[in-house]
């Protein structure tokens, strides 16, 4: 790989990172959402936005819909199930642009009983575990992931109040 297509990746991954942050910056004003969890998150979740869930539909979280009424499309995806991966199908919601998948994301951990310690969480490290504890993933790695995530790209330092 030329030096050249190094660059154009970082900078293209610096790109995402600031589009993200731009609206979880207003998740963390309005739900206490840590700006580094929600870009950890979608950086895993969407592949950097590449996945055909995040390209196609907006769907930057794997956010899957439980009511027949939304925006859906069924995809298959992987669920760990007694430590195990196993393949499903599924149905994921569909989202207008990344804006409102972003907002979403902060309403539904925001905002719901199940991800109230998500929210409460004061540093990254303890967010990430409630992620997994609360149920948002079944991958018992998943907070480990989103971690290493944010300290290879420092995202803890958007996790600061305006």
């Amino acid at each position: 790989m030329s030096n050249q297509t190094i660059d154009k990746s970082v900078k293209t991954k610096e790109k995402f990172i600031e589009r993200v942050n731009l609206y979880a910056q207003k998740n963390y004003e309005k739900y206490n959402i840590l700006p580094s969890v929600t870009i950890s998150q979608a950086i895993v979740e969407s592949d950097w936005g590449k996945s055909t869930l995040s390209a196609k539909y907006h769907n930057y979280f794997g956010i899957k819909s439980i009511n027949k009424s939304d925006k859906r499309v069924v995809f298959e995806t992987i669920e760990y199930i007694d430590g195990k991966p196993v393949v499903i199908k599924d149905a994921f919601r569909v989202f207008m642009n990344l804006e409102d998948s972003v907002r979403y994301h902060g309403l539904l951990l925001g905002t719901t009983k199940t991800y109230e310690r998500v929210a409460n969480a004061k540093d990254y490290k303890t967010a990430t575990k409630m992620l997994y504890e609360c149920g948002y993933a079944t991958d018992k790695n998943y907070s480990n992931i989103l971690n290493e995530i944010i300290e290879q790209y420092e995202l803890y330092k958007y996790d600061v109040k305006k």
